[in-house]
């Protein structure tokens, strides 16, 4: 590999060096050029950097691409939920492409974010335009772009990503709300009287997300075993529905339910039958365990939306249905559960998950116990 310096003009202390970096697909010698100020050996230097990176195949050529097009482009190509892409473009489009978008992305330097970052806890909330950020909103924005730019190296647009050196900010914990004993028996109870009972019941007593609920088949349930087997979750974005797999492999569990609960899901085994049997004109069979008059999936947003006006109805703090997740933890560690053991329930990807989220719940703080369930029924 070959390249020289020059100075252009003589004696105005601007460098151009330019390197052979092979040939072009019509079978001609290909050469770039750049500009550095200084002294010759600052442009020497960077000659050399750039003719060992073309040598051991690390060199990436300079890009012209804004940090805006670059994210946009990102949103595009990631191979990940319609939930994801969705969070994370409102990340991008509300916070990072306003900061950072008019820069070119190989000129973004560590600074300049760790600035951003900074600025970040000084920001308004869009929602009512007074209160600051969280520490939850303003870690999901630095992860975000910390990804794109780890992609931004894998895909060659850069060569080393900006983000090394940042100061992840420290993510926070959001406040974990749980019904008692007394509550959740009372929320069963008005769920009872809804087209939403068995979700609602499933969720509450076996830590399931709702995803995981809504997307359960009656081959997921055991009733030998007393187990639901989670391997698929729905993805909803403005009430349109997609199944997918669990994100990771932790999530791929068996769950241990209460007979009792299992009692109530026979039995609604059976009134679907009755209703396919009614409504056999109309009827598609899919297996669900939550299905409409058609045999057709429930819509999750309408379970979603229907919760906590549930909840209004029985006299407790309106709350949305990931309570549900969060009552079941607090009770199983009420009831003496080890940790790992709710961890691999609740589908955690690490332990450190669970006692982040519910390490600082003691049994003291919580109504006894996980045996409540069968009262409730």
């Amino acid at each position: 590999m070959r390249g020289h310096v020059s100075e252009r003009p003589a004696g105005s202390g601007r460098w151009r060096i330019q390197w052979y970096e092979g040939r072009g697909s019509d079978g001609k010698p290909t050469y770039h050029n750049k500009t550095i100020r200084g002294e010759r050996r600052d442009a020497e230097a960077e000659l050399n950097r750039i003719l060992y990176d073309l040598h051991i195949g690390d060199y990436v050529q300079p890009t012209q691409i804004m940090v805006t097009d670059y994210l946009e482009q990102w949103l595009k190509r990631r191979q990940v939920s319609e939930k994801t892409r969705v969070n994370d473009a409102g990340l991008c489009r509300n916070h990072i492409i306003p900061a950072l978008g008019h820069i070119k992305l190989d000129k973004l330097r560590s600074v300049q974010i760790q600035d951003f970052i900074s600025r970040l806890q000084q920001t308004k909330s869009r929602i009512d335009g007074t209160a600051t950020l969280s520490k939850q909103t303003i870690w999901h924005i630095a992860k975000a772009l910390r990804k794109a730019l780890n992609d931004a190296v894998a895909w060659q647009y850069i060569r080393r990503s900006p983000f090394k050196g940042v100061e992840m900010p420290k993510r926070g914990r959001s406040e974990v709300e749980f019904f008692t004993k007394e509550e959740l028996a009372k929320v069963l109870a008005k769920a009872k009287e809804s087209d939403y009972y068995i979700p609602i019941l499933i969720a509450a007593t076996s830590g399931l997300r709702i995803g995981e609920v809504m997307a359960l088949t009656w081959s997921a349930i055991s009733f030998l075993g007393n187990t639901i087997r989670v391997t698929q979750a729905v993805q909803s974005h403005s009430w349109n529905m997609s199944i997918g797999d669990v994100k990771t492999e932790y999530g791929r569990r068996a769950v241990p339910v209460d007979p009792a609960v299992m009692d109530v899901l026979k039995a609604h085994k059976e009134s679907i039958k009755e209703t396919a049997k009614k409504n056999a004109d109309l009827w598609e069979e899919h297996g669900w365990v939550n299905p409409n008059a058609v045999g057709d999936l429930i819509n999750i947003e309408s379970v979603r939306k229907a919760f906590p006006k549930i909840c209004k109805r029985a006299g407790v703090k309106r709350c949305g249905i990931h309570t549900l997740r969060h009552t079941y933890a607090s009770m199983m560690l009420a009831d003496g559960t080890l940790i790992h053991v709710l961890s691999r329930r609740l589908g955690h990807s690490s332990i450190k998950i669970t006692v982040d989220t519910y390490g600082h719940i003691m049994p003291h703080d919580i109504d006894q116990s996980v045996n409540i369930f069968r009262d409730m029924l």
